[in-house]
């Protein structure tokens, strides 16, 4: 079974998978609900992970709703005749391994869920799949951390994971700017910033055009002349 699930999802996604991959996905399905902890604790390439679980869904091994997915019967059997036990994770508890610590970030955390809640659903069109809470805010203690954030002009490209409204949140950028596509997505920003009283400006804008005259100048990564400027992208997690 293994080895048929395998050599589907490398004939799909051009991505060698092996019945050891398929072995560590179901394994994380048993341990985990959210997809995006399925991700992470399977190990393997994105694109192959999500094609093994809709496989498995595909041929009732799996069911999935929203982001949530989990092994049905049938596919508890299959783990079971497999030897796929439930993982064992000893990472730390507060920082899940990345090597930050999101203590000194917590009052930001807390706005950040609040506003959070509210925010418009992912929409295909877009390629959004929004990632969790502890992500977002792993990222912005890495650019704390590095000098990344404190003091600095931050231009997000893309925002549908609201890093941008994260980073405002924590009080540390000089200002923040959002650049989006999703006009959905800019409104609600433009809100959050305003009801917060953040020093964040969102823009309508699709990156497959030039930037705007007024966003060009200073925006890289060579910081001439003591720019104190930083951008931040996140590529698509698919490959479309």
């Amino acid at each position: 079974m293994y080895a048929r699930l395998a050599s589907l999802v490398s004939e799909r996604t051009s991505i060698p998978t092996s019945e050891r991959d398929i072995s560590r996905v179901v394994a994380a399905i048993a341990t985990a609900v959210d997809i995006w902890q399925v991700v992470d604790l399977a190990k393997c390439p994105f694109n192959a992970v999500v094609e093994t679980v809709q496989i498995l869904s595909t041929e009732g091994l799996a069911e999935v709703t929203g982001t949530s997915v989990r092994l049905t019967e049938r596919g508890q059997a299959l783990a079971e005749q497999h030897g796929d036990a439930r993982l064992v994770s000893l990472r730390c508890p507060d920082c899940g391994g990345r090597g930050v610590t999101f203590q000194p970030l917590h009052k930001a955390r807390e706005r950040f869920e609040r506003l959070a809640e509210s925010r418009p659903t992912p929409v295909e069109a877009y390629d959004q799949a929004y990632v969790t809470t502890s992500t977002v805010f792993a990222r912005v203690a890495a650019f704390l951390d590095r000098g990344d954030l404190a003091g600095r002009d931050l231009l997000v490209l893309g925002d549908d994971d609201l890093m941008g409204l994260a980073a405002a949140l924590t009080g540390y950028p000089r200002s923040v700017t959002v650049i989006e596509i999703d006009q959905r997505l800019v409104d609600f920003i433009r809100d959050a910033a305003a009801s917060e009283k953040l020093a964040l400006d969102v823009r309508t804008v699709d990156l497959r055009e030039p930037l705007p005259a007024g966003l060009r100048p200073g925006w890289n990564f060579s910081l001439p002349g003591g720019w104190k400027a930083c951008a931040a992208a996140d590529a698509p997690a698919t490959l479309a």
